[in-house]
């Protein structure tokens, strides 16, 4: 009885027709085959009447207070359909002194789509020892007040047999983009920011403790292992406390596709906020040897007019500065939201003027994207957009970004490889399309 007001509560069931003969017929099974007891027998043995009433309400509560704490160990509400992933919980992330040597990213992963990205990350011979889940999770725009295909969305996900397989095997550290924020290029005027923030602390299982649900935004940072080994995960939030791009007056055009550059410095052209931008400053000053900052959109990218940190350049420069300022050695960008992979690596930061400020040293960015449905070029023969700072093609299979670290040589290589086997390659998922390798005392403030 309890499944069905449930269901009728939550509007996938009603009471009438189907749910209202469910009942009925349980207490129908009750009373003439369970208890081998009908109304009139009961007028004439009264007292065996009222204890089979006793006896039948006991096994009830008995039986439902077992089904009850088997089904949910951990005594939670859960708002999926799912019992299966319902009772497998996420895998633990690291503990702090861990090592890390292999570490994986990706993003934009549809989840009506097949996911075999999952089994490459558990693959033995990749050793991922965490998943960054890099925005695009899922993709449930909100249409309505109640989210409701947002839900869906992770529902779905959670219903994936790949996903299943992985959940409580692979550490996961996630930060939403604009489809899992509610919004397609959500900034800080998206109505279901909350709403969606509320869905992704569900979902992924974070703890009541944890400092996301107390302040605004989904922002965090995680360290894992100690000096000379020292990695500093830093999840930035792009999507709560950004200002409004600036629409193009020339739509699809090169380089101005949606946006154009706003080299304003008013405080709303912004891409953390200011609250966000204190915080990852007392992150760049505590120690670490890689320091691996995610972006759910691109930040060194100069070749388009999509989203990205070049459409307040001034945000660019700051982050240089930032990194100047503070001395954070080590510092790698992993981003994602394009449908594409790319490497960049950029030495100087762009002013208003077209004159360059050089970085404190080489500013490496790789973008894996997407797990799923990566982009295809659209012209015959292929002409990838114009990258300055970029290295090789883009690449436009599937794919997932691979950090691979030698602490005994302080070399790191990151890799972009292929997630799935497609018609006309011969190569087997897990190869390596791209890649990118330098020492760790390259990436060393002056």
């Amino acid at each position: 009885y309890s499944k069905v007001a449930m269901e009728a509560d939550e509007g996938i069931g009603t009471v009438d027709g189907g749910g209202g003969s469910v009942v009925e017929i349980e207490e129908s099974k009750v009373s003439n085959s369970a208890l081998d007891f009908t109304p009139s027998k009961a007028r004439s043995t009264n007292w065996r009447y009222w204890a089979a009433i006793v006896a039948a309400v006991g096994v009830a509560i008995i039986v439902g207070f077992l089904i009850g704490f088997f089904s949910k160990p951990d005594g939670s509400d859960s708002s999926s359909n799912n019992s299966q992933s319902d009772s497998v919980k996420f895998a633990q992330l690291p503990s702090q002194d861990s090592v890390l040597t292999s570490i994986a990213f990706g993003s934009c992963a549809e989840q009506n789509f097949a996911q075999p990205f999952w089994d490459v990350l558990l693959s033995a011979n990749l050793g991922v020892q965490l998943f960054i889940y890099s925005g695009d999770n899922v993709y449930g725009d909100c249409y309505s007040t109640t989210c409701a295909r947002l839900q869906t969305a992770y529902d779905t996900l959670a219903e994936n047999v790949n996903f299943q397989n992985a959940k409580d095997k692979l550490p996961i550290m996630a930060i939403p983009d604009d489809h899992d924020y509610g919004k397609n290029d959500c900034d800080n005027t998206n109505p279901y920011k909350a709403l969606a923030k509320q869905k992704f602390l569900e979902f992924f299982e974070v703890s009541a403790d944890d400092v996301r649900r107390s302040r605004d935004g989904l922002y965090i940072a995680k360290t894992f292992g100690a000096s000379p080994r020292k990695v500093q995960v830093i999840l930035l939030d792009t999507r709560w406390f950004r200002g409004t791009f600036t629409d193009t007056d020339e739509p699809y055009a090169p380089l101005k596709e949606r946006y154009l550059r706003n080299w304003s410095s008013d405080a709303s052209a912004t891409m953390l906020g200011e609250t966000q931008w204190t915080w990852l400053q007392k992150q760049f000053e505590e120690p670490a040897d890689l320091r691996l900052v995610v972006s759910t959109v691109q930040i060194i990218a100069e070749g388009h007019g999509w989203e990205r940190w070049g459409n307040f350049p001034l945000e660019i420069q700051r982050l240089s500065n930032l990194i100047q300022s503070t001395k954070a050695n080590g510092v790698v960008f992993l981003t994602g939201d394009r449908h594409i992979g790319a490497i960049y690596n950029m030495t100087a930061s762009l002013n208003e003027d077209g004159s360059r400020n050089p970085t404190p040293y080489p500013l490496i960015e790789v973008t894996s994207s997407a797990l799923t449905h990566t982009s295809q070029c659209q012209s015959t023969p292929c002409i990838d957009e114009p990258g300055p700072w970029r290295k090789g093609p883009l690449m436009r299979d599937n794919n997932i970004g691979l950090i691979l670290v030698d602490w005994d040589t302080r070399s790191v290589n990151i890799s972009l490889r292929r997630t799935d086997k497609s018609p006309g390659f011969s190569y087997d998922a897990g190869a390596i399309e791209q890649s990118i390798a330098f020492s760790l005392d390259d990436l060393v403030v002056p």
